[in-house]
């Protein structure tokens, strides 16, 4: 069934959600960056929105599925199609297997093997675990960028 992208919704569970970012980003723009207390209260609300937006986003991923069964298996909103399909993943079984299928089908070019690859492949992590920090210096390049701020937040039960 299809039906148009335009849809005449402009309220969802009573919000106007044209207007939601805008009250969300007003509140924001009006704390007081040296009220920790206000500041972290306000980031505890807003990570328990976040929470609370996965659990509804789940929900209606069930809500429209139900829906797409309803109109007997697919459903078009404009460019987009809705119709339901296995879950599919892929994952590498046998890891030496597909080195050395590479490996020959490449006849050794280990840089085109490499090309097959994901862009980081190892886990920097557990490399420097296990072959100390400085073979890993010699292996893995950390860019800091002075000009690039970002907030790092660590739970202090997992720090060693």
């Amino acid at each position: 069934m299809e039906y148009s992208n335009q849809l005449p919704v402009h309220e969802v569970l009573g919000l106007k959600y044209a207007e939601l970012d805008e009250q969300i980003f007003s509140h924001i723009d009006r704390l007081d960056p040296s009220d920790v207390a206000g500041v972290m209260e306000a980031r505890a609300v807003l990570d328990y929105i976040s929470t609370c937006l996965k659990s509804c986003k789940a929900a209606m991923e069930q809500k429209t599925l139900d829906c797409v069964r309803n109109q007997g298996g697919e459903v078009r909103v404009g460019n987009t199609k809705y119709y339901e399909s296995a879950k599919r993943t892929v994952k590498c079984i046998d890891k030496v297997g597909v080195f050395e299928a590479l490996v020959d089908k490449f006849r050794g070019d280990e840089l085109k093997v490499l090309d097959c690859m994901t862009t980081e492949p190892f886990r920097q992590g557990s490399v420097k675990r296990l072959i100390g920090e400085k073979a890993h210096a010699k292996l893995f390049k950390v860019k800091i960028d002075p000009f690039i701020k970002q907030l790092t937040v660590v739970d202090t039960r997992f720090l060693k």
